[in-house]
């Protein structure tokens, strides 16, 4: 699969990547129309973050980094326990639902994600499906709105964890999944 994805040059001696992202689909996430869906839904509206708002969706990733590098220093963030915590998480999960409700009918997709909470794989599974269950998804999300009080209460924080990805802390870029060219699209200013 890798060599497909990305070509190792052998005259650079260079992974090639040709590509920004990409939407990889497997394993459970294929096994229903209903899942297929939402799952695919959730991840092209990440790819629509990154496409049409990308410093929100880089200061978003920066907050998930910034509160992943915590964990990994034994540190907790009462406020942050969940991945779905987050704006940018919270949008792709309610425009996922919506566009699952628009194909199969909310019915289908409320008794798919009550399937998916009696399935306990997890406890965080069950967790995840019980945020969705409560989704609604006929109210818009306002992404952008719901990154500013993030922003506002964790500037400093942020802006440290910024610097640290800055000075190509892998450790923190790793923990952001950002780029250090992604970097340079946070602007603080715009959201405060």
């Amino acid at each position: 699969m890798c060599d497909i994805i990305a070509t190792f040059d052998y005259r650079t001696l260079k992974v090639e990547v040709p590509y920004v992202g990409i939407i990889l689909l497997y394993g459970s996430t294929c096994e229903t129309e209903i899942g297929l869906a939402l799952t695919f839904a959730h991840e092209l509206q990440h790819f629509l973050q990154y496409t049409n708002e990308k410093p929100i969706w880089v200061i978003n990733n920066l907050s998930v980094g910034w509160v992943k590098n915590m964990l990994s220093a034994g540190l907790r963030h009462e406020e942050f326990k969940n991945l779905w915590d987050f704006p940018h998480e919270i949008e792709a999960r309610t425009t996922a639902k919506k566009v699952a409700e628009c194909l199969f009918g909310a019915e289908q997709v409320r008794e798919y994600i009550h399937d998916r909470i009696k399935a306990r794989i997890t406890e965080n599974d069950v967790e995840d499906w019980e945020f969705q269950e409560g989704i609604d998804s006929s109210v818009p999300y306002k992404f952008a709105e719901a990154t500013k009080p993030l922003v506002q209460k964790h500037r400093r924080q942020l802006e440290e964890f910024l610097h640290k990805c800055k000075s190509n802390d892998t450790e923190a870029l790793r923990d952001s999944n950002l780029l250090i060219e992604d970097l340079d699209d946070i602007d603080f200013n715009a959201l405060t």
